[in-house]
Parts: C-alpha cells; sequence; structure tokens
C-alpha cells in the first residue's frame, strides 16, 4: 500500500518570517499587553517539506556568565523564561496554520499541535502574517495572543545587553 502524500503548503507562506509585534488582546481586540516585551525577537521559517521552526526571545535578554551549563542557576532560569523555541510538521487548512510540535524547549508543547488562525496582508517585503491563538482564559479573561511576522526584519536582530 502507497502512503498518500501530504497537500503541499501553499506558496504564500514558505520562508523565513521575523517578529514584529506579539501581544494579548480581549474579545474586543483591545491591546492588553506585550507577550515578549516591546520590541521582541524572532523568527519563523516554513519549509517546503511541510516542517516548521519557530524561535522567540525576549527583549532585553541579558548574557549569562560563562558557559550555558556552568552559569548561576538564576541566570539560566532567566534566560529559558525568557525564550521559546520549537519545531515540527506543519500543515494549513483554510485560514488555519496548524503546528504539530514535535520538539521544543517547554516540554509540555512536545505532541500537542498548536492552532493559529492567520491573515495576510501586502506584499513582497512588506508582507506581513499575523497568527492568532483560539481565544484561551488567562488570569480570569479570555484572550487572544496575536503574533505579526514580517519578511522584512524591521529592526536590528536583538543582541543582549
Amino acid at each position: 500500500m502507497t502512503a498518500t502524500p501530504p497537500t503541499a503548503p501553499p506558496a504564500f507562506i514558505l520562508g523565513t518570517w521575523y517578529l514584529d509585534e506579539a501581544y494579548a488582546i480581549d474579545e474586543a481586540g483591545t491591546r492588553l499587553f506585550d507577550l515578549y516585551g516591546a520590541k521582541p525577537d524572532g523568527l519563523i521559517v516554513y519549509g517546503g517539506d511541510g516542517r516548521m521552526v519557530a524561535l522567540i526571545t525576549h527583549e532585553g535578554r541579558a548574557r549569562i556568565d560563562g558557559d550555558r551549563q556552568a552559569a548561576p542557576a538564576d541566570q539560566r532560569a532567566t534566560a529559558y523564561e525568557s525564550s521559546i523555541g520549537y519545531a515540527g510538521p506543519y500543515t494549513v487548512d483554510g485560514e488555519r496554520v496548524v503546528h504539530h510540535v514535535d520538539v521544543s524547549t517547554y516540554p509540555n508543547w512536545v505532541g500537542t499541535d498548536l492552532k493559529r488562525f492567520y491573515t495576510r496582508e501586502g506584499q513582497g517585503e512588506d508582507e506581513s502574517l499575523t497568527l492568532r491563538t483560539p481565544p484561551q482564559m488567562q488570569n480570569g479573561k479570555v484572550t487572544v495572543m496575536k503574533l505579526i511576522w514580517r519578511r522584512k526584519r524591521t529592526r536590528a536582530a536583538g543582541v543582549p545587553s
């Protein structure tokens, strides 16, 4: 029996996108708070092979003393708290992209599906891809996480202080 090959990803999503903004909104669309600081850094890459990888870091990350294993525990914890990375296959269905996580710096995401609704604006270097989570409860409020990715980096890459 021959397996049916997965549907090829749509061309518009392929390639590298750079994180421009990431924030939470309430049910009315009001901006509540920044997820990773006012100037987060990150990228998401969608490959033609149906795999993706994402890495996000908070603004203002400090360097750690020494190598990453020998650094003081509080510095290692802060470095972990201020970044997230994950990868896995992805599928696009209608106005939704699903990241099927098979590796992550946050172990609880491994084996899960991260569903994101997307919208696109612009073209070429001015193109943006906005990913939104389904509504979720946070601190007793229904919120949606909104991440805006751009084809072109809009500021210099974050350099730890």
